[in-house]
């Protein structure tokens, strides 16, 4: 017999062929499943590669030695095999513990050989066919060999049984890696199989040989390990954002999880209208493409659309790739945000105003003061007789005391001008005005007054300056009844109450600025009128904007300021054609 027989230079060939392939995988060991892979091949080194030692012209003890060191690779590569089966065709990985149990029996296989050698539960003995170190040696196995060999064929059965079944979610590109994969660990395993039923010689070595070169053409051939099957489940499967493939009918072949989460399981050959109702609106039409709008609306929930055709390799069209992300909470935080920006805006405008209206209501009130005293010393210097003359100061006087009344109101703006602060009961306050109301600025509609209560007891006071909160009052209803056309028998209604903020979401008015929680008595009057557009809704504060030819503009612009002083809030609830709301709340004293 040759010292070097054609197995022992196969299998060590093998050997060395998958100790290569180990060290290419390991510099691929990001790739999921890389590790599994790497180990898997050392393990056949130590299997092929001892198999070709115990091959070769040695004693029998040195043999039996080889032997004890091959089972480790032996009990090893079906776990092996399994783990980076199930890596590969994107089944979930195991919990510690259950993969620790996935070990014992190897590791027991393992030390009983170890320690008993030939003479135990695995080996139970062993006989060399002549005294000639050339001759080879037969092994009688027990039942824990047996048991080793069922544990071992099963785990590489169902490892290769998930690779096949993955094959049906596997893009086309990638299904020869996967029968590839197949085929390489069923070759040995039919082999040795045939072998240890005695139908057949040894011709595990090369089966492992076979092995050997399927794995290193997947490797190189067919990129395993660089993007494999498991990439479709990395980044399709797991991609945050809702992602259907539509044939060039529009039906729907295949969808990812988060698809699934939208819609829910869907057969293959749904038309895409029948998952996606607003499907029809993100086409725009009867055109093959998509040109309508890219955010959807749908009940609460906003979707942003991208449409992508993909073509086959004659440039033609072969369907859709259409990702669909929900905006719904971003549009919300944006919203908030420009909200925030447009009430810092709004704050950096108001304090503006308020300093020019501050700074020019002394300013002229100066002036006002000289005009006004000088107009009395004329007056009381004229003769009796001077009646033109003292007409023409009584004028003077009469139009500085009107300009004093606008300087009033830029002061009340700009939060000052109050009184000193004592407990007010808007109430006393209310019905001691609704009836001068009445008489006066309501002539030509109908004036109510609705005074609201804390349960059974009266309104809490309010802390502020009486005066001012009588103008607020007199500020609102006048708007409110010039806003009621004289002829159309409307209603002003003026009502006050107790509220605690901030409000469920979805009543209005709401505050235009924000209040902390918290007991407010609120006064509130609304009107029957024309209503307002947004536009104007958003600059009836400002000062001198009036929509009002004879107006001034100044009125709910010093409402806004003595608001602002008391620290309270406005909330407005307008639309043309119902009405205008108006409230104002006022923290309880």
């Amino acid at each position: 017999m040759s010292p070097w027989p054609f197995d022992v230079v196969l299998l060590a060939l093998t050997a060395v062929f998958c100790l290569w392939l180990s060290i290419v995988a390991y510099w691929r060991r990001r790739v999921p499943g890389a590790a599994a892979f790497v180990w898997l091949m050392l393990a056949l080194v130590v299997w092929t590669g001892l198999s070709a030692i115990h091959r070769l012209p040695l004693s029998l003890e040195v043999r039996v030695l080889v032997a004890q060191l091959q089972v480790i690779g032996i009990v090893a590569v079906a776990p092996l095999w399994f783990l980076f089966s199930r890596i590969y065709s994107r089944h979930r990985t195991f919990t510690p513990s259950v993969e620790v149990g996935l070990w014992l029996l190897p590791v027991l296989v393992t030390a009983e050989v170890l320690v008993n050698g030939t003479n135990g539960w695995y080996w139970t003995g062993v006989r060399q066919h002549t005294d000639h170190p050339a001759d080879g040696v037969t092994y009688f196995y027990g039942p824990l060999f047996w048991a080793s060999v069922v544990y071992s064929y099963s785990l590489v059965v169902t490892g290769t049984w998930h690779l096949l079944r993955s094959l049906q979610e596997s893009p086309p590109q990638y299904r020869g890696q996967v029968f590839a994969l197949a085929i390489a660990s069923t070759v040995p395993l039919i082999a040795n199989a045939l072998y240890l039923a005695r139908l057949t010689p040894d011709y595990t070595p090369m089966g492992f040989a076979l092995s050997g070169g399927i794995f290193g053409w997947s490797l190189f051939r067919r990129y395993l390990l660089n993007l494999m099957p498991v990439a479709r489940g990395l980044l399709f499967d797991r991609f945050v954002d809702a992602v259907f493939v539509l044939d060039a009918d529009y039906r729907v072949i295949d969808l990812n999880t988060a698809a699934r989460t939208l819609v829910g399981e869907v057969p293959p050959g749904q038309p895409a209208a029948t998952v996606l109702p607003w499907w029809p609106r993100l086409l725009g039409g009867q055109t093959r493409q998509a040109d309508g709008p890219s955010v959807i609306r749908e009940g609460d929930r906003t979707f942003d659309a991208a449409v992508t055709p993909i073509t086959n390799e004659d440039g033609q069209l072969a369907g859709w790739l259409v990702v669909i992300r929900d905006i719904t909470e971003q549009l919300r935080i944006e919203e908030a945000r420009l909200g925030l920006d447009r009430r810092l805006q709004e704050q950096q405008h108001v304090e503006s105003l308020t300093l020019l209206a501050g700074g020019l209501a002394h300013d002229f009130n100066n002036l006002l003061v000289g005009i006004m005293g000088n107009a009395d010393m004329l007056a009381m210097k004229l003769p009796p007789d001077a009646r033109d003359l003292r007409e023409m100061t009584q004028a003077i006087t009469v139009g500085a005391e009107r300009a004093a009344d606008l300087v009033a109101k830029m002061l009340a703006y700009a939060g000052e001008g109050a009184g000193p602060a004592e407990p007010v009961h808007l109430n006393e306050l209310a019905a001691e005005m609704s009836d001068l109301l009445r008489t006066s600025v309501a002539r030509h509609c109908h004036l109510v007054y609705e005074p609201g209560s804390d349960g059974d007891g009266p309104l809490p006071p309010v802390l502020g300056d009486a005066t001012q909160l009588r103008q607020i009052i007199l500020n609102l209803v006048v708007n409110a009844t010039e806003a009621v056309a004289p002829a159309s028998d409307g209603r002003v209604a003026l009502r006050t109450g107790l509220e605690h903020l901030p409000r469920p979401a979805g009543r209005r008015p709401t505050p235009v600025t924000p209040l902390p929680s918290g007991r407010y008595v609120f006064v509130e009057v609304s009107d029957t009128g024309s209503g307002m557009s947004p536009e104007t809704a958003l600059r009836m504060f400002d000062p001198f904007f009036t929509t009002k030819t004879t107006g001034r503009g100044l009125g709910l612009a010093s409402v806004q300021g003595i608001v602002r002083h008391h620290r309270g809030a406005l909330g407005v609830d307008s639309a043309e054609g119902r009405g205008t709301t108006i409230r104002v709340w006022l923290p309880v004293a």
